[in-house]
């Protein structure tokens, strides 16, 4: 009877371990990352490259202080929900045209102390719900600056755009 209930309480723990790994849609969490409702913390994990397996609910996304060096059109494809996406404090300097296509709910993007030159043309079309870029601390130069300011003032009007050269 007591072992009994030893494996009940084992079941018992298992799943509610197993749940906490999972959002509430039920998608599961990159294995690096944690998961709270619609929120994704990867933050500080060493990744390379953006986790492949982000739950599709997804409003939040951080992968602040880690080792990524490039966006891909494939890295965020498909997360329709995300509001708020954090790349501070890694090393990209390379952002494919397309990156940010998917996310029209994205309002606040983060891309400070990375190793950004230059911008796509027409980087955030599309991202029509963006109202806060931040810039800070990349080596875009400057012809480039006054080009994004441009081209995201035509886009974005109410953008309140941080960008700040070295």
């Amino acid at each position: 009877s007591s072992r009994r209930a030893r494996s009940g309480l084992s079941l018992s723990l298992s799943l509610s371990l197993s749940a906490l790994s999972h959002t509430l849609s039920g998608a599961p969490c990159p294995a690096q990352c944690s998961c709270t409702g619609t929120t994704v913390d990867c933050h500080g994990q060493g990744l390379r490259s953006v986790p492949r397996n982000i739950p599709r609910n997804a409003e939040r996304l951080d992968l602040n202080a880690n080792n990524l060096t490039k966006i891909t059109k494939a890295d965020f494809a498909g997360l329709r929900h995300l509001r708020v996406l954090q790349l501070m404090e890694n090393k990209i300097s390379t952002i494919e045209r397309g990156a940010f296509q998917d996310l029209k709910e994205l309002e606040r993007l983060r891309l400070n102390r990375n190793n950004l030159a230059v911008f796509p043309e027409l980087l955030f079309l599309g991202t029509t719900k963006l109202y806060r870029l931040l810039v800070l601390y990349s080596s875009i130069h400057k012809h480039d600056h006054d080009h994004l300011v441009v081209n995201l003032s035509l886009l974005h009007p109410e953008l309140s755009c941080s960008l700040k050269l070295l």
